[in-house]
């Protein structure tokens, strides 16, 4: 018998994912999952119940908004291994974390670590006439698959986020949307795109939306440390407005249109990193990336109310797609778009730089200053030999390096001792 774990409210607001939980020995962790208040204060604004199933003991905690996030870490982090990350001991650029963030995981962490706990808190929604909830459940970590929905469940989901992952100040809801076409295993950069998102995000949800469920040991990790990924099934598009899709990336680039229309929120690639705090960028309609100055935006990292009119017009656009031209209506299109429309959508530059054709710096030393930028884009497809190569992207002596590092460990300088990268 599952064991439930609910949240009681004493304030009105909204449902998020402040920090992961990070693994370590003792009983399961507990994550700290509270409804905000509009105003932060330092009342108290949640009592969370969790039942383990190991003792049958209830644990109550009471704590306040300007405490959360730190209260949590410093439980977690209470058991760490003994080597555990240090502060950085050099000057960063004020963007990019002049005081170290709080680290998500150990410096000696280890995927299977995490995905051998025999336990873990999963992420479920729960609709009625009245109500609309996400509940958390600990759950057996080996034999329980994460939450699915499917296309008959879009009505809770719509009625979940908007009560709980929207502001009433802000125009995009805290979610977070991926796409994921085909039976493929997670791969590294993706479990540290999730990461990335949890961080400066927050994000109410993570959804993964596709035909299978994603597989692999990164996606067993990122069911343990993030509990509110949901799965939501759906269909590969094979035509859109009469036009035949056979390309994958062109059905994903169709779906997440779709997808930011009904839901809003954030959709990103598996290969995008957040790289700062989004806030500022939650309260305009849609936000896209210029990719090549003057020709293209990016479409890897779109951040969107629902019903967007822009997202409206660039999905209409497809009645006259054409299979075989790459990223025309992806990319091209919607710059092209962003001119006549102005009015409907935000276009910045710290999305996809460098783009394309200047990344290969990044791959090869750190002297890259990205300190103004949102994000990055990793082009894996240009770098299949590096992903393959490599297995801990922390511990490499580049960019890419100190991005997943900052990611990972609160700054890009924590658990890293130059000269020692390895594969």
């Amino acid at each position: 018998m599952f064991v439930v774990m609910t949240v009681c409210v004493v304030a009105a607001g909204m449902l998020f994912l402040y920090s992961l939980p990070l693994y370590g020995p003792g009983n399961p962790l507990v994550l700290f999952v509270g409804r905000e208040q509009r105003q932060v204060t330092d009342k108290p604004v949640q009592r969370l119940s969790y039942i383990s199933s190991t003792t049958k003991r209830s644990r109550f905690v009471t704590i306040s908004n300007s405490e959360l996030i730190a209260t949590n870490i410093r439980e977690l982090t209470s058991s760490f291994p003994k080597k555990t990350c240090p502060t950085s001991s050099t000057t960063e650029k004020a963007n990019v974390s002049t005081t170290p963030g709080k680290p998500f995981l150990p410096c000696d962490w280890n995927v299977y670590k995490i995905i051998t706990r025999e336990t873990r808190l999963q992420a479920v929604l729960h609709c009625n006439k009245t109500s609309a909830d996400i509940v958390l459940r600990e759950v057996n970590a080996y034999t329980t698959p994460v939450t699915t929905l499917t296309a008959n469940d879009t009505s809770c989901l719509k009625r979940v986020i908007k009560d709980h992952c929207s502001d009433v100040s802000l125009r995009v809801p805290r979610v977070a949307h991926y796409v994921w076409f085909g039976d493929n295993s997670i791969p590294l950069y993706s479990f540290v795109s999730v990461l990335s998102v949890v961080r400066f995000l927050r994000p109410c949800l993570v959804l993964f939306h596709g035909d299978i469920i994603p597989s692999g040991i990164y996606w067993h990790a990122l069911l343990q440390l993030v509990p509110n990924v949901i799965f939501v099934q759906r269909t590969r598009p094979r035509h859109i407005y009469g036009n035949v899709i056979n390309v994958v990336e062109h059905s994903a680039d169709v779906t997440r249109l779709q997808i930011l229309i009904d839901y809003g929120g954030v959709y990103v690639d598996t290969d995008q990193y957040l790289l700062r705090p989004v806030d500022a960028l939650l309260n305009h309609s849609v936000v896209i990336g210029t990719e090549v100055e003057g020709v293209k935006c990016g479409n890897g990292l779109i951040f969107s109310e629902p019903q967007a009119p822009f997202l409206k017009l660039w999905l209409a656009s497809y009645v006259t797609f054409n299979d075989a031209k790459w990223g025309e209506h992806s990319t091209s299109l919607p710059y092209n778009m962003s001119r006549v429309f102005s009015h409907l959508v935000t276009v910045v530059d710290s999305f996809f730089r460098p783009n394309f054709e200047h990344i290969e710096p990044l791959y090869l030393n750190r002297s890259y200053d990205w300190s103004d930028l949102h994000a990055l884009h990793l082009y894996y497809r240009f770098y299949f030999d590096y992903f393959r190569n490599y297995t801990r992207l922390d511990e490499q002596d580049n960019v890419i390096g100190d991005m997943t590092r900052y990611i990972l460990f609160g700054s890009r300088d924590s658990c890293f001792e130059q000269g020692t990268t390895t594969s």
